[in-house]
């Protein structure tokens, strides 16, 4: 009311912080510190309840647009943690926040799934070709063919079977896939099959 009635202004600091795979563990140093300042985390359901304290307040909301016109809306909150998955700069929606909040916002890496997935798996990952077939266009067994190493994002559950469906059709049934779910989780889960083994799983 006070900035309202005398044309004050508020300062607004707002962090973009990749919360790493999920777990507490994986959350830096750097990010825990934001966290614990923050008067307000804002993300998906899973990337907040992962990271906000007790009695924090806390929005659940993924959606770019309608999160820079939340904070927008509530300049009482100076400190805002907006919560993402893995690293900020790893097919994050860092990005857009950025175009839409403005060039002073602050970005706090956290740990990308590649990284975490493949020294689970005990492979270097500086020779990979890395992409995601998660929510868009994507041919796969192109890159496979001709990459000794493709790290993807896949996203849905039914995917590594299509995956696999896909590479049996191309007589690439005994390419070995690595797969991993729910990263860092209590029921994480990660092992190694030839695409032919994997076409209904």
């Amino acid at each position: 009311m006070l900035i309202e009635r005398y044309g004050l202004k508020k300062e607004q600091n707002v962090t973009l912080l990749g919360i790493g795979m999920g777990s507490i563990g994986t959350l830096t140093l750097e990010g825990r510190e934001a966290v614990r300042s923050a008067d307000l985390i804002v993300g998906a359901r899973r990337m907040v309840d992962a990271v906000r304290l007790p009695g924090q307040d806390f929005l659940y909301e993924y959606r770019s647009r309608e999160i820079a016109a939340y904070l927008a809306e509530h300049p009482e909150y100076t400190k805002v943690v907006v919560a993402l998955s893995g690293d900020v700069g790893f097919y994050s929606g860092a990005k857009k926040l950025v175009e839409l909040l403005g060039p002073e916002t602050k970005m706090i890496c956290g740990i990308s799934s590649v990284v975490y997935f493949m020294s689970q798996i005990g492979l270097s990952w500086d020779d990979a070709k890395i992409t995601s077939a998660h929510g868009k266009n994507c041919n796969l067994v192109s890159m496979i063919k001709q990459n000794q190493k493709v790290f993807s994002i896949l996203g849905t559950k039914s995917a590594v079977a299509e995956l696999a469906q896909k590479l049996v059709e191309y007589e690439m049934g005994d390419v070995v896939l690595y797969v991993g779910e729910n990263l860092s989780y209590p029921d994480e889960k990660i092992f190694q099959a030839n695409a032919s083994e994997l076409t209904s799983y």
